[in-house]
């Protein structure tokens, strides 16, 4: 049976101070819900910047230093007694720490990155910069797993002259 008492002053203030806790932790969620909605924005923002910014550096490189150019775009071998060889060891490891970077990006942001075109341009990279290849396969332990097999599905493979891969960025312009 059902009580139809009257509720008493103290019933009605605690029935009005529950609903009111009840819409204030639903008003806290949402507001928790488009909180996280911003930071996730906000931190893809940050990657993709970082990534544009080392890009733009690394292009930086080759205007300050034309002459390392041949031994990234141009297939061009260095040994040890050439006199570039220090910048072109310098430059592979940046390149290599810069490729290792977006691959780390794409594995914990992959909505940011087009697979596809950052691989085929880290590839393209290999194939016309022996260098990359010989940094590579001489530090092995300093790079991850995924940038090692991109070199292994390249260095193997014939290196047809490629004048100088376009970044994903580039290629999107066209």
């Amino acid at each position: 049976m059902i009580d139809t008492q009257p509720m008493t002053t103290y019933e009605l203030i605690s029935l009005i101070i529950s609903a009111l806790g009840f819409v204030a932790v639903v008003v806290s969620l949402a507001a928790l819900f488009r909180q996280t909605r911003l930071l996730v924005t906000s931190s893809q923002c940050d990657t993709y910047e970082s990534v544009t910014s080392n890009l733009s550096a690394t292009k930086s490189i080759f205007i300050e230093h034309p002459e390392l150019r041949p031994y990234f775009y141009g297939l061009q071998e260095i040994n040890e007694n050439d006199p570039n060889y220090p910048k072109a060891v310098a430059t592979a490891e940046h390149l290599l720490d810069f490729f290792d970077g977006v691959l780390l990006q794409q594995k914990h942001s992959p909505q940011l990155w087009n697979d596809g075109l950052w691989k085929n341009y880290i590839r393209d990279c290999f194939s016309s910069a022996p260098i990359l290849r010989d940094h590579l396969a001489k530090h092995k332990e300093w790079y991850t797993p995924e940038l090692l097999r991109l070199l292994s599905k390249t260095a193997n493979a014939p290196t047809p002259h490629i004048a100088k891969p376009q970044t994903p960025t580039e290629k999107h312009a066209t």
